[in-house]
This record gives C-alpha cells, structure tokens and sequence, in this order.
C-alpha cells in the first residue's frame, strides 16, 4: 500500500468534525499567541525555547479538547505527564511541534519508544491501533505557528504521510494539502533547548 493510500484512508476514518477540530484550535492557538504578544511583547521576548513551546503546547491542548470533547468518538487522557487523545478505538494522537520539514523530536523515554517506535506499518491495512502527531508547524525564524498538521510515523524520524490542515470559516469547509513526496527535505537542527521543548508533550507540555 502506498504513503498515499494511508493518508486517504486515514482521513476518512477521522471524519470531517476531527480534522476541522484540529484545524480551528491550531487556528485559535495562533490567535492566543497573537494577543500574548501583542499584550506582553517583552515576556514574549524574554521566553526560552522551552518556555514559549510549553505555553503553546499548553494552549493547543486547550483547543483540541474545546473544539472535540463535545465528540462521542473522542477521548482525552491528560494523566500528570501524559497528554494524549484517541479517535474511535484505532488512532491515539499526541500533539508535537513540527518542523518544515515534519521533523519532531522526542527523547528516548520509554513512553516515547512505545509510542512512537517503528514497525507500525508492517501491520497495516489491520493495524488494531495507529499513533499520529498532530499540532503545528514552527517557523523559527519568525517564532511564528504556521499550518496544523497531522503526520504519520513509522518511528520518530520515519514520516511516511504528512497532511496539512486548514479551515475555511466562511464555509465551515475543511481544506486539506498533502505534503509532496518529491518535496525536497532539508536538514533540521535542534539545540539541545529546543529538543527539550519538542519532549516535553511527553510530560504534559510541548
């Protein structure tokens, strides 16, 4: 089966609330952080890394659990270090920072190596469970939150499917960008600051 047949196939069985739902709070976490900096330039400013990706982790998460607790299909567990979500009883989301290029970071932790570990895809199209990030991408440069996205693993540095979400709220419809295979990937680098900001879902925060 190819990248792209996951991806169609994954989309589906989310269904068009889920993906809208994590459009919109992408959208509103960008919103949140307008008004922060906007409000508190200089607290902005002053943010490390860590901080300003723990407080918009924290925010992200606010949103997805406004946007898709209403859901029947939905489920959240916020257990002390451990924020995640299931959709139905196949797809378990953690929210992660990405890259331009896809690229998340996560330490080895034993709770990251059996969720993100390799091998998932072997099992496909009977996967019983299938674990995907979901958050945003980060422009570094600017500091800036740029597109939701959800993004299929198979082992953290392995993306197989990547999509890009957005949402029109004129028509409430919900606009979807798959990434191109042909994409040229450039290279990633995380200081060790910035590994610790993207770990940090791990323990409740981005």
């Amino acid at each position: 089966m190819e990248s792209s047949d996951y991806g169609g196939a994954l989309l589906d069985e989310l269904g068009e609330k889920v993906l809208q739902g994590v459009a919109q709070a992408v959208n509103a976490t960008r919103a949140d952080r307008s008004e922060y900096r906007r409000d508190k330039p200089a607290w902005v400013a002053q943010h490390s890394e860590r901080g300003l990706a723990n407080w918009i982790h924290d925010r992200i998460w606010q949103h997805l659990v406004e946007q898709l607790a209403d859901d029947d299909n939905v489920r959240f567990s916020d257990c002390g270090p451990l924020r995640e979500f299931r959709v139905g009883t196949r797809y378990l989301f953690r929210a992660k920072r990405h890259s331009r290029t896809d690229k998340i970071a996560s330490f080895p932790t034993p709770t990251a190596i059996a969720f993100w570990g390799g091998g998932q895809l072997s099992l496909f199209p009977h996967a019983a469970e299938v674990r995907l990030a979901v958050g945003y991408r980060w422009d570094p440069e600017l500091r800036e939150i740029d597109e939701a996205v959800i993004s299929l693993r198979d082992g953290v540095d392995n993306v197989v499917w990547a999509v890009t979400v957005g949402f029109a709220a004129t028509t409430g419809a919900v606009e979807l960008w798959p990434v191109s295979e042909d994409a040229p990937e450039l290279p990633t680098v995380l200081l060790d600051e910035e590994a610790d900001a993207d770990d940090d879902d791990e323990t409740g925060s981005e």
